[in-house]
């Protein structure tokens, strides 16, 4: 080929990358367009870390609560807050140009695989992915997308590598800085260290005839790979040094794995979910035999992979190297315990460099052999693509759930500038609803963490010592929240506001006049349980120090039954745990017993779980035990009823296989005067 023709073939195609660029751009915009632009508090976290830095705070190393996934996305995020002024949708910018950039160097993967229309077709189906591609490709999350990036460029620079007929050591310590500096951004691009040690190893190996120099060379390149791939990474590991190695722990949580189930969701999910035969979180089909044309796609492709190593048109190398990043990819995700997460596999997403240039390398194969074939065959799979995409609907996933199906809102634009109209700064909320409200106002509304997920990832937010800061809930959450508040004795206001409640101005009511039911006015307090060594009075004696225990494992039909001298009509009551959290009652009712001998509810089974979510949703995650009645600020207020009392009942409705039932003190409060 001459040298015109030569540029013209690179101008051809640099022509057609700009075009997929422009295409790529225009798919991923739509979908951003389509979901209003909207971030998700993981994301968030990410624009918080990028006002923070704009702002000049401290570069954190990490991601906030995250001390493995680096702070690259988040400075990017920040330059461009600098330069362009603060908008929330600013935080998509970053990781969708490191999506485009990741088709060019699928391109040029494709283009080391099998020539210049297996570059072509693979930036093609990396452009026009499927819809988990494309979703992906605008989520400000920490790296994932970015790492995607890093992993390819390595592969590609170590396919370079193989191709040189001498080793290039400057090559090699630019592809382990790459690695480092991957490992720091995302850990993620671990999939790709053994394959390309693999690789070095190999070809260092027949590079020399003596076992002396063979020894030696792998010695010092593997000594000045380590050594570049650490500085790549050196926030990493100096913030670890620091910090007894903290990343570890996180990275290497405990849990048993489920080999079996992590390797069928594998299959049977995480493969179909990224290549567009089922979509995001689904286990169906995304058609009627959509899993039987992947699994055909996957036939022909390893068909004509085969037919081309055999004809030498296909770098058998480069195939190699893919086929070994996939399986180091699928061994380590199963391996993992983020194996259970096969049915959201953005664990996965480095898997796109390598499906794409097979799948350009086969199509390119099978057009060779014949035009019709070729076409029919990229057609399939970049139909496969769209219709993951568009098929249903855009291939957007719904918002995060906050409380039985209840989602996050998607505009919070009312709750902002209701919040604004009645001066609130701090709320009680959702971690879903709670980040992502924070980043939209620039942290002029910040949040203490309410309910599930209770992982918190900007400690100063916190505020549990206070007992007066607003609601914003799912209306479910807000039916609990209510009814949890009347027994704790609160008034408060109740307004909707763009599909949440918003409880406010938050106060005791006038209190009432309550006095303490004293020892000398019981006249006998009995249990059923097989307990002997500890009275049940230690239970009313007024010393959180002493403890009336069951005896036994905890089960239902116990019975702590207190008979009163006279009548009683009991207000409210205060449970203490003491220094026995671990026994309390799994679950309980209160029964009362009237004169003329009706039994009354005065705490039924829905009001201990009302009291239950409320207390737990509220304690800081930082501490050990979660139990509503160890921290006593208030007493729990029964239900009003007609006559007096002579006796009441706690009976166990819960079960524990070990530890017992205790109460440390029971205090039982009346009206001042004893009467209603």
């Amino acid at each position: 080929m001459s040298l015109v023709s030569e540029r013209q073939v690179k101008w051809r195609d640099g022509v057609v990358l700009l075009i997929l660029l422009f295409l790529a751009t225009g798919l991923r915009w739509d979908f951003l367009a389509a979901s209003n632009f909207r971030v998700d508090s993981d994301e968030a976290i990410v624009g918080l870390m990028a006002q923070d830095i704009s702002q000049g705070a401290t570069v954190p190393v990490f991601y906030y609560g995250q001390h493995y996934m680096g702070s690259l996305e988040a400075m990017l995020v920040s330059a461009l807050y600098s330069l362009a002024g603060f908008h929330p949708a600013w935080i998509k910018v970053v990781p969708l140009v490191f999506s485009l950039l990741f088709i060019l160097v699928v391109y040029f993967i494709g283009v080391q695989l099998a020539g210049r229309l297996a570059g072509i077709v693979s930036a093609t189906l990396c452009a026009i992915g499927p819809g988990t591609l494309l979703v992906w490709s605008t989520k400000a999350r920490g790296g994932f997308i970015e790492i995607v990036f890093f992993a390819a460029l390595a592969v590609l620079l170590t396919i370079y590598w193989l191709r040189d007929e001498r080793p290039d050591w400057t090559r090699l310590g630019i592809i382990a800085v790459i690695l480092g500096f991957g490992w720091w951004t995302n850990n993620q691009i671990v999939y790709v260290y053994l394959p390309i040690a693999f690789a070095v190893f190999w070809k260092l190996w027949h590079q020399n005839e003596s076992y002396h120099e063979k020894a030696k060379t792998l010695g010092w390149s593997f000594l000045g790979c380590t050594i570049l791939a650490i500085l790549g990474g050196l926030p990493f590991w100096l913030y670890n040094l620091q910090n007894q190695f903290a990343s570890f722990a996180q990275l290497f949580r405990g849990g048993e794995v489920q080999y079996g189930s992590h390797i069928r969701g594998f299959i049977e999910n995480s493969l179909p979910i990224l290549l567009g035969a089922k979509q995001y979180w689904h286990t169906e089909e995304l058609f009627s035999g959509s899993l039987f044309l992947l699994f055909i796609i996957f036939l022909i492709t390893i068909v004509f992979l085969w037919y081309g190593i055999r004809k030498g048109t296909v770098a058998r190398d480069a195939v190699l190297m893919l086929v070994g990043v996939f399986a180091s990819t699928a061994l380590i995700f199963v391996s993992s315990p983020y194996g259970d997460l096969s049915q959201a596999p953005r664990y996965l997403l480095p898997l796109y460099l390598v499906f794409f240039p097979l799948f350009g390398a086969a199509v390119s194969q099978s057009y060779h052999l014949s035009r019709g074939l070729g076409v029919s065959f990229f057609a399939v799979i970049l139909g496969l693509h769209l219709s993951s995409a568009y098929l249903h609907g855009r291939a957007i996933p719904g918002e995060p759930f906050i409380f039985r199906e209840q989602r996050v809102a998607r505009d919070h634009a009312p709750l902002i500038q209701r919040l604004s109209e009645l001066g609130i700064s701090h709320v009680y909320t959702n971690y879903w609803v709670g980040y992502r409200l924070a980043y939209e106002t620039q942290q002029r509304v910040t949040f203490t963490v309410f309910g599930q997920p209770s992982q918190v990832r900007i400690p100063s937010y916190e505020r549990q010592d206070r007992w007066d800061i607003p609601f914003v809930l799912a209306p479910l959450q807000a039916s609990i929240l209510e009814r949890a508040l009347a027994m704790y004795h609160y008034s408060f206001i109740r307004e909707e506001v763009g599909g949440y409640i918003l409880l406010y101005d938050l106060s005791p009511k006038a209190p009432l006049q309550l006095r303490k039911i004293k020892a000398e006015e019981l006249a006998k307090v009995s249990t059923n349980t097989k307990g002997k060594e500890l009275s049940p009075l230690n239970a009313l004696d007024g010393d959180i120090k002493t403890r009336w225990g069951s005896g036994e494992p905890q089960r239902p039909g116990m019975e702590f039954r207190i008979v009163f001298q006279e009548p009683k009509h009991i207000k409210a009551f205060r449970y203490f745990l003491g220094d026995w959290d671990h026994d309390y009652a799994r679950q309980f009712v209160i029964k009362g017993i009237s004169q003329s001998g009706t039994t009354m509810t005065l705490f039924s089974r829905a009001d201990f779980e009302t009291v239950c979510y409320y207390r737990e949703c509220q304690v800081s995650p930082h501490h050990d035990f979660h139990w509503p009645f160890s921290y006593e600020q208030e007493r729990v207020y029964v239900k009003e009823y007609e006559e007096p009392l002579v006796e009441i009942i706690i009976k166990q409705i819960g079960a524990h296989p070990v530890l017992d039932w205790s109460i440390a003190e029971l205090e039982l409060y009346v009206d001042e005067n004893g009467e209603r």
